[in-house]
């Protein structure tokens, strides 16, 4: 009787165990919205307008406190997102007390098209170095870049030049990039069967450029022709303006989960 007893208490154990674990994997809906802030910038002198994404994929990763870690992993070659209005994208996760909940996108440009541009990005600067102002030649590059590219990112901003007037400002990352962005929710970050969780990413451009002053971009590099003025911001063009903007913009971003 008592062994009896013994594998009695041994069988409900494993079939309460086997019920926890099987209350872990029930899946949760996620939906996921990405937007543009468009508050100004740099002291009220640049204004955002449009942000085009070019995600590959995602990967999201969790460690939750009663239950095994996991790992979720999207396809999405072929997708772009233009934050002109919200983009959105809907994943299932499993419920759980997330102690950590992180999603990395990982974006693509065409490296093809700066091969192409690189030799000309280098004539300009030679130029610019024997003292030419080289905006004409700049103009044609960021024209090519317009038609042509397709960089990982690329965002289309106003920027009120103290004396140059209205100045378009396009900020581009041209190739491969990874973005990580960590989970927040007020205490513990819980998701629940039968609920439908909405959770949002913004990208904020104000902080972005929150250690650019207006001097910083008053002394950039332009191009100019026929009074349409341009800021171009890339690896090789402005190039401290662009590593002083990438610097703030892999750390401002938060997954925001209600």
């Amino acid at each position: 009787m008592r062994l009896l007893a013994i594998l009695g208490v041994m069988v409900m154990a494993v079939w309460l165990a086997s019920c926890s674990k099987s209350q872990f994997t029930q899946p949760v809906p996620v939906a996921l919205v990405l937007e543009l802030d468009r508050s100004y910038a740099v002291n009220g002198t640049l204004e955002p307008e449009r942000l085009t994404l070019r995600p590959i994929s995602f990967i999201v990763e969790g460690e939750r406190s009663a239950a095994d870690d996991i790992t979720f992993t999207r396809d999405l070659t072929g997708t772009q997102w233009e934050l002109s209005s919200p983009a959105a994208v809907e994943m299932d996760l499993p419920q759980g007390v997330y102690d950590y909940l992180r999603i990395t996108f990982n974006f693509s440009g065409d490296p093809g098209f700066e091969d192409q541009i690189a030799d000309e990005i280098d004539e300009w600067w030679e130029e610019v170095q024997q003292g030419d102002d080289g905006e004409e030649e700049l103009y044609d590059i960021v024209d090519q870049f317009e038609d042509d590219a397709r960089p990982a990112l690329w965002l289309e901003a106003d920027f009120s030049h103290p004396s140059r007037g209205d100045v378009d400002v396009y900020l581009a990352i041209p190739n491969a990039w990874v973005l990580e962005v960590l989970a927040t929710q007020q205490g513990a970050i819980s998701l629940s069967a039968g609920e439908n969780v909405q959770s949002s990413i913004t990208f904020a451009v104000a902080d972005w450029f929150s250690n650019v002053s207006v001097a910083a971009l008053e002394q950039a590099y332009y191009a100019e022709e026929d009074d349409d003025v341009i800021l171009f911001i890339h690896p090789k063009v402005n190039t401290t303006l662009y590593t002083l903007i990438i610097d703030q913009l892999e750390n401002a971003q938060n997954w925001e989960v209600q």
